[in-house]
């Protein structure tokens, strides 16, 4: 869980798109470096949350998320669609065994975001270009419509705080647990070789195109992903976590009605919130 050259270049990238200065949270970094000496008991993984405050709460109430032994991974698309996407953040910041990775609605918010941090009036948005105002319009059909309303009304400290904590989101985490190695991203590896250092990957290779379910990936690593919900997989599997052939998805489409999933990689024992 070091800090990576990918995400060097993910942070050069937003930062080219947003056209503001972005810092990594030190802070939290060192928080992070001194929780590896901790004796973890438990591993879980979850995605796709979207704004559902609610669910979130209770989804960590059922797996009694220890903060002191265990960790969680947030696969991505923390915000947008539900109503609480700050809410989720800021407990999620809160949490130093919380490792948060980003999703194409974290990817496609933060130098939109950006735009909004200083001046939010309504003469300063209409001077926006039309190239930004497209991609707001495409951001807001996308689910973002509610994340830019709850971001204007916050004041700009919290504003400036949500831009910092969505800058430390990890293209990608590779752990080990219980002697497994896996491989953590939102939504899959494409253009994927064997050959390939992941640190080669792009943003959008990580977090829009879904994985080959035919395809074996590693021989030696499981692929967990969330983006795609199991429904759209294999409609059998409604609702519920899926895998096949060395890859888990994780997603069970809480964004649509289904049950938010969490998957703990120890013994892989499965939770759904309704």
């Amino acid at each position: 869980m070091k800090d990576k050259s990918f995400k060097r270049r993910l942070l050069c990238l937003l930062r080219h798109k947003a056209g503001a200065n972005f810092g990594i949270d030190r802070k939290r970094q060192k928080i992070r470096a001194s929780q590896k000496g901790i004796n973890i008991i438990m591993t879980y993984v979850i995605s796709d949350i979207h704004g559902d405050y609610e669910r979130y709460m209770k989804m960590l109430d059922l797996i009694k998320l220890d903060e002191d032994r265990d960790v969680l991974f947030v696969l991505g698309n923390v915000i947008d669609y539900g109503e609480d996407s700050f809410k989720i953040l800021l407990d999620m910041s809160s949490r130093p065994n919380v490792y948060p990775i980003i999703g194409e609605h974290e990817y496609m918010a933060l130098p939109l975001l950006s735009k909004l941090v200083g001046d939010i009036s309504e003469k300063a948005i209409a001077k926006f270009d039309a190239e930004t105002m497209q991609n707001f319009m495409k951001w807001g059909k996308s689910g973002g419509q509610e994340t830019v309303r709850a971001f204007r009304e916050l004041d700009k400290d919290d504003r400036e705080w949500v831009i910092e904590y969505l800058e430390e989101f990890m293209p990608y985490e590779e752990i080990e647990v219980g002697g497994k190695d896996y491989v953590l991203v939102h939504a899959g590896l494409d253009n994927f070789s064997k050959s390939r250092d992941l640190d080669d990957y792009d943003a959008e290779e990580l977090i829009c195109e879904a994985p080959d379910w035919s395809k074996i990936y590693f021989e030696d690593k499981t692929l967990v992903v969330g983006h795609t919900p199991t429904v759209e997989i294999n409609p059998s599997s409604k609702g519920k976590i899926w895998n096949l052939n060395g890859t888990i998805a994780i997603n069970c489409g809480s964004s649509f009605g289904l049950p938010l999933g969490c998957l703990r990689l120890d013994d892989m024992k499965e939770f759904y919130v309704e």
